[in-house]
């Protein structure tokens, strides 16, 4: 996997999870769960038309927008699992 992947991926988990917890006490789990996933495509599909393709900050890649949406999807998941089963 390409560094540049990693960190697309390991965002969108991190945006996943961050939105998710913060919407769990006001939403049941898969509501927080897919808001958490719906920001972190947005933020990435933002950040790829922004960043990347209107100010030429950066390279605008959809591979880079797909590894954000499975981290998001994999922090939904996690998510999902921490709110259902905690320790």
């Amino acid at each position: 996997m390409r560094h540049d992947l990693a960190k697309h991926l390991i965002a969108g988990l991190l945006i996943a999870l961050i939105v998710g917890l913060a919407f769990s006490r006001d939403l049941d789990t898969v509501s927080a769960a897919l808001t958490g996933l719906t920001a972190a495509i947005l933020i990435g599909a933002l950040k790829e038309a922004v960043w990347d393709n209107w100010l030429e900050r950066g390279v605008d890649d959809k591979h880079d927008l797909y590894a954000t949406m499975v981290g998001g999807a994999i922090g939904a998941i996690v998510l999902c699992a921490f709110l259902y089963y905690p320790a």
